[in-house]
This record gives C-alpha cells, sequence and structure tokens, in this order.
C-alpha cells in the first residue's frame, strides 16, 4: 500500500483579499504592542545608536550584536549574545513598520548576518540638537505612565459626557499634573508647543524676522523655566483670562486642547487684544470631513481621540474652525497653506 503522506506542503485555499483582511485586522487587534516596542527603542537610544555608530563603510547598517554592545545597560559579557538576541526580535518588529531598513553582510565564518540601518521614517525617532527627532519625545509623552493610566479607561469617555477622564484618574486635570510634576515636559516642551512653551518658536521667527518683537505667554510655571531669548519677552498669566497685546497673536496647537465653549473664551480674549484689522495666526490639525483609510486620516483621528480623552479637547473640521472664529467675533477666516493634508495654518481677522 502506499504512503498516504505527500512530501508536498499541504496549504488551506484562501482568497487573497481574505487573507489580507484577516491579517489587517490581527495587527490592529494586537496594536497595543507596537508603541510598547517602540518606546522601549526610544528609552534604549536604538535609532541614536545607529544613526551614530555606523560606519560609512557599514552604509549606516549595524548588527543586534554591534548594537546590543553600545546600549547603556550594565550586562555580563556572558549575556551579551542572549541580549543581542532578544534586541533582534525588537528590530525586527521595528524593519515590520518600516522604522528601520534592512540587509545582510557576511559574518567572516562563511554565513551572513541581518544588520539594520535608520530608514527614512525612523529618521524622526533619531534625537538631536536641532531638535529633528520630535517624535521621539511626543512617543515618550504618550508611553507615559501618566496617559498610560487613562487609556486604558477610554470606554467611560465615551459613556459619560461629563467626565475628566484624567482628573478621575490622577484626582487632578492634565496641565495641573504637568504643573506638578515638570520632568514630564523634558525634552518635549520645545517640540510640542501647547502655549509659548519655553520661547522656542518666537526665537526661531525671530531669528528670520529681527524686527519683530516676540512676547512669549504661557502658564507661570512654565515661564518660571524658560531660558532667557533675545527679542522675546516671557509673560506669565492665564489666557483664559486675558492675552498680551499685539498685531498679531499665535496659537500653535492650542485649541485642539479645548472644547467648543474654552476655545470661544479663547479666541475672544484674543479678539479684544488685538487693534482693528489684526489676526490671530492658528497652526492646527484639521480633521477631514469623512474619514479614508489614509495614513494622514488614521494620523488626525488617532489624535482627535487624544485630545477627546486627556485633556478634553478636539480635532477639528475646516468648518468647525471656521464657526469658532464666527462665534469668537472675527470677520473673516481663512486657511493660509497646508502640510501633510492635515496640519493647517488659519488666520482670523478682527
Amino acid at each position: 500500500m502506499g504512503s498516504c503522506f505527500s512530501e508536498k506542503e499541504n496549504h488551506v485555499v484562501v482568497e487573497r483579499e481574505d487573507t489580507e483582511t484577516t491579517l489587517s485586522a490581527m495587527v490592529l487587534g494586537s496594536n497595543v504592542v507596537f508603541p510598547a516596542a517602540l518606546n522601549a527603542a526610544i528609552e534604549l537610544n536604538v535609532f541614536d545608536i545607529i544613526a551614530k555608530e555606523g560606519s560609512a563603510e557599514s552604509g549606516g547598517f549595524m548588527s543586534p550584536s554591534e548594537i546590543a554592545s553600545k546600549l547603556l545597560i550594565p550586562t555580563q559579557q556572558q549575556h551579551r549574545c542572549e541580549l543581542a538576541n532578544r534586541l533582534e526580535r525588537l528590530l525586527r518588529l521595528l524593519a515590520s513598520y518600516s522604522l528601520l531598513a534592512v540587509s545582510s553582510r557576511s559574518d567572516g565564518d562563511g554565513g551572513s548576518v541581518r544588520v539594520y540601518g535608520v530608514s527614512p521614517s525612523g529618521k524622526y525617532f533619531v534625537r538631536d540638537v536641532s531638535g529633528e527627532g520630535y517624535l521621539a519625545s511626543f512617543t515618550s509623552f504618550l508611553c507615559h505612565p501618566a496617559l498610560s493610566g487613562v487609556w486604558v479607561n477610554f470606554k467611560e469617555a465615551i459613556i459619560d459626557p461629563e467626565i475628566d477622564l484624567f482628573k478621575k484618574v490622577h484626582g487632578m486635570s492634565k496641565f495641573e499634573y504637568f504643573g506638578k510634576y515638570p520632568e514630564i515636559n523634558h525634552g518635549i516642551s520645545t517640540l510640542v508647543d501647547v502655549g509659548g512653551g519655553t520661547g522656542q518658536c518666537l526665537k526661531m521667527i525671530i531669528s528670520k524676522h529681527p524686527s519683530i518683537k516676540g512676547i512669549n505667554f504661557d502658564l507661570p510655571h512654565v515661564i518660571e523655566n524658560s531660558p532667557p531669548v533675545p527679542g522675546v519677552e516671557h509673560v506669565g498669566g492665564n489666557m483664559f483670562e486675558g492675552v498680551p497685546q499685539g498685531d498679531a497673536i499665535m496659537l500653535k496647537a492650542i485649541c485642539h486642547n479645548w472644547s467648543d465653549e474654552k476655545a470661544v473664551e479663547l479666541l475672544s480674549n484674543c479678539h479684544k487684544a488685538l487693534p482693528p484689522k489684526g489676526k490671530v495666526i492658528v497652526g492646527d490639525f484639521i480633521l477631514p470631513e469623512d474619514p479614508e483609510p489614509t495614513n494622514e486620516h488614521k494620523m488626525i483621528s488617532i489624535l482627535d481621540n487624544i485630545m477627546f480623552i486627556t485633556p478634553g479637547g478636539r480635532e477639528r473640521t475646516e468648518k468647525e474652525f471656521e464657526s469658532l472664529g464666527k462665534s469668537s467675533g472675527f470677520s473673516r477666516f481663512q486657511v493660509v497653506c497646508r502640510a501633510f493634508s492635515t496640519m493647517a495654518l488659519m488666520e482670523f481677522y478682527k
């Protein structure tokens, strides 16, 4: 009797479309793993190590063992190989998300070894003095325990329209918490501009337009830690009580922190502080009218939910921004320019 086994590998026949749909759903269902892995890579300085230690001869690529040897962690020599093996599991995950490029080279013993380099997307996670790696700080901020403790209670923010979820978890608002624990803002205050911050945005503008006088306005505890900036006056205060007068007022990533009512209150204060024909310049994200399965739409929707359950704010459509302007007394509104189709510079004219 012949064997009932075949040397050929058997596969269940599945339509390719069904396969892709199933795999996509599986990735989404387990997506909680990736942010934690990415944050681990940032905390281990993996992107920095590859970018700075990868030699020109290697094309900027490093093996897991080479990367492991540069990690600033106490590891006994006999555990180095084990560390490299564990590290490669993280590197493979980052590569699958196109944050690292993968190649191979000879290991000197007739075999080959995988090597990893920083991809164009991965460069945004390389920290440097120019601030190019701002997404490293942004990711670390989102993965901070103060925020991760809020994400797990997401459902409550949907059910209860009156809840301040961050306050329920921590006993104080998000902004009070950051004032009490300022170390959370380390490394991101000049990159994620919540108010004027430490004046770095104004510093950049004034370096190009030295005739402009800058007034950096933010909460007192932020101003206390702000370094002197030539041409910039630091002023502490509460923007819901009033703002300094100026020919133009800039709000960068401010409106999305607040509800419509608070945003109108803020814009109304700006309106009062402006001279006739003055303007408010708003830099913020614009929510598409209808969702589409694109990275742009995914990113803006993720941000909308972040703002929804942490400070209680929201992202807005262009029409919703225009409505805020009308409710605050402004006579004209326009979108001046866009970047990545979701970020926009808008002007509200008095």
